[in-house]
């Protein structure tokens, strides 16, 4: 792995840990470079500012549930398998304390921003047409959060039945979304 990779790397370990223990808001980027032990110089040679760091945090959490799917696919297992369900399960809380963040306002007001989620209107649609209402999800947050895997994934695999990935996401997500919207609070 090149130097820069690896100081990419380490940033985004930084503020997973960091997130562990602290809002986002409380987190900036001297507090990143001190926990990284990596300048500010050489943080802004990889990250044009925060924003670009979280989205990359965040493109990496959905790629990893992209992953699995893609393992599960090539495994010839249609519809979305219980073992599937099971690794996103544990993927997810293995990354409580990014999806904390994601889940809380300040995460959803940030990913709004992003030009997948522009498309909730025809993805919400489409869903509908299939007999999925997810504008009755009572929880904003989730619906939001399961629009941008559903997307992605779908970009990637769209070979695989987006009804079984949004199902498998929503199954996968209440698993820990109480808890997580509690800590997040």
């Amino acid at each position: 792995m090149k130097k820069q990779q690896q100081t990419r790397v380490r940033l985004k370990a930084s503020v997973k840990e960091m997130l562990k223990q602290n809002p986002m808001r409380a987190i900036n980027i001297k507090s990143i470079s001190a926990a990284s032990h990596i300048s500010r110089t050489s943080f802004y040679a990889n990250f044009e500012n925060m924003d670009d760091l979280i989205y990359e945090l965040h493109d990496d959490f959905i790629s990893g549930i992209g992953d699995i799917y893609k393992k599960d696919l090539r495994a010839a297992c249609h519809p979305v398998s219980q073992s599937t369900l099971m690794a996103v399960s544990e993927y997810i809380h293995s990354n409580q304390s990014l999806i904390q963040f994601l889940l809380h306002q300040e995460g959803v007001d940030l990913f709004m921003k992003r030009t997948y989620l522009r498309n909730i209107k025809f993805i919400t649609q489409f869903f509908k047409l299939n007999g999925i209402d997810i504008s009755q999800q009572k929880k904003p947050q989730l619906k939001i959060i399961i629009i941008g895997c559903v997307h992605s994934i779908y970009q990637d695999l769209p070979e695989c039945k987006t009804e079984d990935i949004y199902i498998t996401l929503k199954n996968a997500y209440s698993l820990f979304f109480d808890f997580i919207l509690d800590r997040a609070s």
